[in-house]
């Protein structure tokens, strides 16, 4: 099976789905699979859109057999270049559908001769001389082959665009707005027509003239790029320049697959776009607005339930406050939109609860959690998809988007993907539904995490990180109730700790003490109640075997506090007096009771000593 990696960045979901549908085309009924690593991107920088292109760091491209790039900004171009040029300059193929990148095949649409046959349109057919260039990024590739192509077709009618009547911008709805008011600003008269590189700007354009009491139409034309949805369903509807993304995914994937069995090429494969006349040149007749009205109507109806639904499923995940609460219900939120199973791949480090420290990218250890199937994988040895994924599906489309929430990179899912889905922009809006949960639930495991650290000092000793009175009284209780009649309980007292706080100081006393801590660490288990009672005072209750057991530990203590007197060389000798007791079925004695018992023992003795 040949494998295929594509990166992806989505602005727009029909027109990403749309090269998507070519792409798949091209693969049904080969042994071929295809990987879409997908980031949405936006012209406007901030730290969501770069987290949202971590996932770019996240295949090993060695392990793929060709790479197509389908990237809309110079960012995005500049990031994935960087990861793929060892594999381009390796001698693999790669295809970059719309934006040209060195070594690499390229395939998208004909800026400059679909543009230069718009303007023409303008010249020829409506005779207008004076125009108004809205441009995307001054250095992006698409801009500058439409803005040499209207510079080139007024020439060649004898007309030429104005310096001044050019203007570049981001691409965005908003940059139409501006466009037009900087214009106005400026104090040039409205021109025969305003040639956007896209239709957001166009859109935007529009919409700020037409406040000013302009009619597109009948005062100036205006025309976009793109063909995107929004264009064909505003009014005036936008004339535009169909891409035909779903030849260009068709024809790009047909040519990498031609390059993985033959070689890399970097013959480009151009794909002419369609011109669609419409309304806002005046080539389209009004449209019949009770269908559009009737479309209108059933495209809300449709909204309305998807975000009914988009809405429990977030509210549903978010709720929970715990990883395996929320996986419980996730299997539901993707049924509900009838989608296939989703795979989520968490970093290790989610579950540290360090939301203060930043996570970029991905873990080589992760967790995998399914509707029925979870575990743990590393990348470095299985690659970004868990091996029980890949072995059971049959599907040739994967899509792979990242999770992420402020500063953190929770991890990735993985799905089939589903035109439809996409294409209604459901599918980001569930993937931020699912990073908006994650964020909760890390949020709660960091809370959960302070408060264990806050119930440690609570219970804890400073000194000597025995249980202090608070955890005695917290745990003893519960210990002695289970364990009930086969409890031993040995009361400690160190000797002589008043001696030697006045003859060595108060940190010499505290060397004893920590001493004294150590001995009962390694004479008795991690599972019994160690304390220190206060003072020079210790008590440990364990689950009773027998007097030679608790002897036998005793006597580990003791030998442990003549090496530590000796090993550091102390002016003192550390040592303890020591009594115990032990509760059977036949004593039916309390805690209390008991305690005390193995305090006057422990007492009995320490008079002995000093009776000697």
């Amino acid at each position: 099976m040949h494998k295929i990696l594509m990166y992806s960045t989505t602005w727009d979901n029909k027109y990403t789905s749309e090269l998507i549908d070519g792409v798949e085309e091209a693969v049904i009924g080969t042994d071929t699979e295809v990987h879409i690593v997908n980031a949405f991107e936006s012209a406007q920088q901030s730290s969501y859109y770069m987290k949202e292109g971590e996932i770019f760091l996240l295949p090993d491209v060695d392990s793929y057999d060709g790479i197509i790039l389908a990237l809309n900004g110079n960012d995005s171009v500049r990031a994935v270049e960087g990861i793929v040029r060892p594999f381009i300059d390796s001698g693999k193929p790669v295809v970059s559908i719309d934006q040209e990148i060195k070594g690499a095949a390229f395939c998208g649409i004909d800026n400059y001769t679909s543009m230069y046959k718009l303007a023409e349109h303008m010249v020829i057919d409506h005779k207008v001389k004076t125009v108004n260039y809205v441009g995307g990024p001054e250095d992006h590739q698409e801009n500058m082959s439409r803005l040499r192509a209207v510079k080139d077709c007024l020439n060649a009618n004898g007309l030429e665009l104005d310096p001044k009547r050019v203007r570049n911008y981001r691409f965005m709805r908003e940059d139409g707005q501006l466009a037009y008011e900087d214009f106005k600003k400026m104090g040039l008269e409205a021109p025969d027509v305003v040639l956007c590189a896209n239709d957001y700007m166009a859109v935007g354009y529009i919409e700020a003239a037409t406040r000013d009491g302009y009619e597109i139409p009948s005062d100036f034309a205006v025309t976009g790029f793109d063909n995107v949805s929004m264009g064909q369903t505003f009014y005036p509807s936008v004339t535009s320049i169909n891409r035909n993304r779903r030849k260009a995914g068709l024809e790009a994937t047909k040519r990498l697959m031609q390059m993985i069995k033959n070689g890399p090429s970097e013959k480009s494969i151009l794909i002419q776009g369609r011109m669609k006349l419409n309304e806002s040149c005046g080539c389209r007749s009004k449209r019949d607005y009770r269908v559009a009205y009737q479309d209108m109507i059933l495209l809300n109806e449709f909204n309305e339930r998807m975000n009914i639904i988009q809405e429990y499923v977030r509210n549903n995940l978010c709720s929970k406050n715990s990883f395996d609460a929320f996986m419980r219900d996730f299997a539901e939120g993707c049924e509900a939109f009838g989608i296939k199973e989703v795979a989520i791949c968490i970093n290790r480090s989610f579950f540290d609860g360090l939301i203060e420290k930043e996570q970029k990218g991905f873990t080589d250890s992760m967790n995998y959690y399914s509707s029925n199937v979870n575990g743990n994988f590393k990348r470095s040895e299985e690659g970004i998809f868990p091996v029980y994924w890949e072995s059971r599906n049959e599907s040739k489309i994967f899509i792979l988007s990242p999770l992420h929430f402020g500063k953190q990179s929770f991890g990735y899912t993985i799905s089939e993907y589903d035109e439809g889905f996409f294409r209604s922009g459901n599918y980001r809006t569930f993937m931020n539904s699912i990073s908006l949960a994650l964020e909760n639930i890390s949020q709660r495991i960091a809370i959960n995490g302070v408060n264990l650290k806050l119930q440690k000092l609570y219970v804890r000793d400073s000194l000597t990180d025995l249980l202090n009175r608070f955890g005695y009284a917290a745990y003893a209780g519960n210990f002695f109730e289970k364990n009930f009649g086969r409890v031993y309980i040995v009361y400690i007292d160190l000797d002589d700790l008043k001696k030697t706080n006045d003859k060595y100081g108060h940190a010499m006393g505290d060397v004893a003490l920590k001493g004294i801590a150590d001995a009962i660490c390694t004479a008795f288990s991690d599972t019994d109640i160690r304390v220190r009672m206060g003072g020079d005072e210790f008590l440990v209750m364990g689950a009773y075997i027998s007097d030679e057991d608790v002897r036998t530990r005793i006597s580990t203590l003791d030998r442990y506090l003549d090496n530590y007197t000796h090993d550091n060389q102390l002016p003192f000798v550390v040592s303890a007096s020591v009594g115990f007791v032990i509760n059977n079925n036949a004593e039916n004695t309390s805690l209390e009771e008991l305690v005390k018992s193995a305090d006057n023992k422990m007492y009995e003795i320490k008079q002995k000593k000093k009776a000697k």
